[in-house]
């Protein structure tokens, strides 16, 4: 059958067939008319990563086992009977990011473990390598600079010389078939402010390292450096042939860009820019032809594009490779890192897409897309026109990742196995994308999630904020356990990206500049009344609700807007934007200099700014009650503990209503599945009693 021809279908291979690995195909749990239990929202995934060897033939998945752990998992796709087969673990941590170099050699991240053994999203990662049949596991990159396994008297294996010191970072594999890949060292000064300097002092003698390009092989430890030019560089873009083309280094508010001219072999200035968000030129690879593939914003466009830019002649081409009106693109490009052919692209709009420049990829997507509706269907490979097989990644707002091996030969997609089996996406509730215009015209995107319950709206409403407002951060389209849950609970899930947020276009993201506290909480308000206005939303139960930046933004609600939410909820939510510009709070130089000042505004200029828009400093304005979690051991712990504090101290009448969870070492933490189930458990039972119809409801009309 071909594939994308006129009516066909890929034909999908399901049941026993399938490849879903023990550990991965739970049992069914999906009972017709039995609420979801909070519990299967917020459990982590059983497959966190898949990818296919070079040749096809090898399947590495890195994958939960019985005792919660995630190791790497390999399995021969060429032998029916084979059976997985776990090669690798990490103690104390989880296996990540999967990558292989060739056939024989894959590397992987480890993602440090809890005290309490639970999974963790942020932190250092060290890198690893083992062989296919799980021979050879070495420590390749240390976590940090006390990490010092495979030192003194520890016997972790390391590669062979040594393992490359902590702050260092994969760049990507070579991609000639060996198993070389490329590090990024930074520059280092040993001085007292170095991290070892308590640990060693000996080694902090004032010398200075400069930064580094290196190619390392994982099977010898044979090391050869690529660049020390420009002098501490941040960082550096290889070409099509491997050889080191541009790099570009920090220069306060400003980075300056090089290109190393193939006729001369000199690095030249190609450019100095101003630094996120409004860059003329975002890097992001080579192609054959010497050509740079950048994201670009002139000042005819606003949002970002793709365009081919020559650095010989300083020109971008006329036309863009791939734009889309309101959505800054690409996220990144589809590259064979053997050839170096850029064959693809892949981008977010109100949900995830890709786009093909290579008719076979453009027929194969658009047969994926018949045999999956409605699901975003991700190819991953590399290389994608060779080789017997293609892996690919589906999902939806609906539906959590699964994960299918497409046979060319057959023309047959069979399933590796689903992220998390045991939710139902017949239960799911359906999610829309829309513009709504904010008071001073600028359109602002909503995702809307509407209650999987039968009842007609309007409905009890929660304003749920986005953790970062980073362009990562993105709505796009994928499954979210927080709205999903709440949503099973009966209530319209609203989710503004409010302005100050990245991946909308230079507009929107400036438009949030020292507009924290003030412009975002008039997008919430103007948000929630569209949703009125559209019979969605009962503006008499309104709650709002976020994490982290969020959590600011929803406290900040209760103190603009007092008179729209019944309560709020903030889970480890910023209380004081005065709190990011110091040292405890971890920031870098250049985010205390650039981006916190665009969000908060200068914390000496601005003083009574910040001030104003504080939730710790406005705490007496905050009428509505409010539920606070927070960890003893993030580094925001204590001011939210000083926000209690002020909570319970000002003459509010919600004061006995309010509810403060702190997790520590001794209870559970929000960054845990089974905690974060108990978080939301809570929260859901908070906001039911803050919404729960009042006499009061029946005498006033809607607002």
């Amino acid at each position: 059958m071909t594939v994308g021809g006129a009516g066909a279908l890929l034909r999908i291979v399901l049941g026993a067939a399938a490849l879903c690995c023990a550990w991965a195909a739970a049992a069914d749990e999906r009972a017709v008319g039995v609420v979801t239990p909070v519990e299967h929202f917020f459990r982590l995934p059983a497959i966190e990563d898949a990818m296919l060897s070079p040749s096809g033939r090898y399947l590495a998945l890195a994958a939960e086992s019985a005792d919660g752990n995630v190791q790497l998992v390999v399995t021969d796709l060429d032998d029916p009977a084979a059976s997985p087969k776990p090669i690798a673990a990490v103690d104390g941590a989880d296996v990540v990011d999967l990558q292989w170099l060739n056939d024989e050699w894959l590397v992987f991240h480890e993602r440090a473990r809890t005290s309490q053994g639970g999974r963790t999203s942020y932190g250092s990662r060290a890198l690893w390598a083992v062989q296919r049949d799980g021979r050879g596991q070495r420590l390749v990159i240390r976590r940090h600079w006390g990490d010092l396994r495979g030192l003194l008297s520890d016997r972790s294996p390391v590669v062979p010389d040594r393992a490359v010191r902590g702050g260092a970072s994969l760049v990507r594999a070579v991609g000639d078939g060996s198993p070389n890949i490329l590090v990024y060292m930074p520059a280092v000064d040993y001085d007292a402010k170095h991290p070892m300097a308590r640990l060693a002092p000996q080694d902090v003698d004032g010398r200075h390292e400069p930064s580094l390009l290196l190619r390392l092989n994982v099977a010898t430890g044979q090391r050869e450096v690529l660049a020390t030019d420009p002098v501490d560089a941040d960082d550096w873009i290889v070409d099509a042939d491997g050889t080191p083309r541009l790099a570009h280094k920090t220069l306060g508010a400003f980075e300056r860009v090089y290109w190393r001219d193939p006729r001369t072999d000199e690095w030249t200035v190609l450019l100095d820019q101003v630094q996120f968000p409004s860059r003329l030129l975002a890097p992001i690879a080579f192609d054959r032809d010497g050509m740079l593939w950048a994201a670009r914003r002139d000042q005819d466009d606003d949002a970002k594009a793709l365009y081919r830019y020559d650095p010989r002649t300083r020109k971008f081409e006329a036309e863009p490779v791939l734009a889309v009106r309101g959505f800054d693109v690409p996220d990144g490009i589809d590259l064979d890192s053997a050839t170096g052919e850029i064959f693809g692209a892949f981008f977010a709009t109100e949900t995830a897409r890709s786009i093909w420049f290579v008719p076979e990829l453009q027929q194969l997507q658009a047969g994926v897309d018949a045999a999956l509706p409605g699901q975003v269907n991700r190819l991953v490979c590399d290389p994608c026109l060779k080789g017997p097989r293609v892996l690919l990644r589906s999902w939806s707002a609906q539906e959590p990742s699964a994960y299918w091996v497409y046979t060319r030969a057959t023309q047959t997609l069979k399933l590796v196995g689903r992220t998390r089996p045991w939710i139902d996406p017949a239960k799911m509730a359906a999610v829309r994308f829309h513009r709504v215009a904010a008071r001073d015209g600028l359109p602002l995107p909503v995702y809307v999630t509407a209650p999987t319950a039968p009842a007609a709206g309007p409905w009890p409403t929660v304003l749920l904020l986005s953790y970062s407002n980073a362009d990562q951060q993105r709505l796009t389209g994928r499954w979210q356990p927080e709205a999903q849950w709440l949503a099973s609970r009966g209530y319209l899930v609203l989710q503004p990206e409010l302005r100050g947020n990245g991946g909308y276009g230079h507009k929107h993201k400036a438009a949030g500049n020292r507009q924290y506290g003030l412009g975002t909480q008039d997008d919430m308000a103007d948000t929630l009344a569209w949703a009125v206005a559209k019979g969605l939303a009962d503006a008499r139960r309104v709650a709002v609700a976020g994490a982290g930046l969020g959590g600011y933004h929803a406290l900040m609600a209760l103190v603009r807007h007092p008179s729209l939410y019944r309560c709020g909820v903030s889970e480890y939510g910023l209380v004081d934007p005065a709190f990011s510009f110091s040292e405890q709070a971890g920031h870098g130089e250049w985010h205390q200099t650039h981006s916190l000042p665009q969000m908060f505004g200068d914390p000496v200029r601005d003083a009574e700014h910040l001030v104003a828009t504080s939730p710790l400093h406005q705490a007496a304005r905050i009428q509505a009650p409010v539920l606070l979690a927070y960890d003893r051991r993030i580094k925001a712990f204590s001011m939210g503990d000083r926000l209690r504090d002020a909570l319970a101290a000002a003459p509010r009448a919600a004061r006995t209503l309010d509810q403060w969870i702190e997790y520590s070492a001794d209870s559970p933490q929000p960054n845990q599945d089974r905690n974060k189930a108990d978080f939301w458990a809570r929260a859901d039972a908070f906001i039911a009693r803050c919404l729960a119809p009042t006499p009061d409801d029946a005498a006033k009309p809607p607002s």
